[in-house]
């Protein structure tokens, strides 16, 4: 399985990347680096476990990996448990919720 993070500008010119932060009142880049092009995150994983709740704990390593592009080092999202924090998607937590319960993710505030 692979995951990548691509930029779109809808001009077919790519431009670059970077990871913002959301949290308390504060809205702006996260991280220190700010990549044209960010690598896939490659993982050998059982197809079958992103059809349970382990899919929180599965996923975690490709994000973990994906964040530590952009020199961060955790998750806010997923805790090391595979927990979904849903405070912490802006805006979405009801939405995070609904789909957590739909499919047995767990999930916390």
């Amino acid at each position: 399985m692979e995951t990548a993070v691509l930029p779109c500008t809808g001009s077919g010119r790519t431009a670059p990347l970077e990871v913002w932060n959301h949290a308390g009142k504060e809205y702006g880049p996260s991280g220190t680096r700010r990549l044209a092009r960010v690598e896939p995150v490659r993982r050998t994983v059982d197809p079958a476990r992103c059809l349970t709740p382990a899919l929180t704990t599965t996923a975690r390593p490709f994000v973990l990996d994906l964040l530590g592009q952009f020199g961060l080092t955790g998750s806010r999202h997923l805790d090391p448990a595979g927990v979904l924090r849903r405070g912490h998607f802006t805006g979405h937590s009801a939405a995070v919720r609904a789909w957590a319960d739909a499919i047995g993710i767990p999930s916390e505030p």
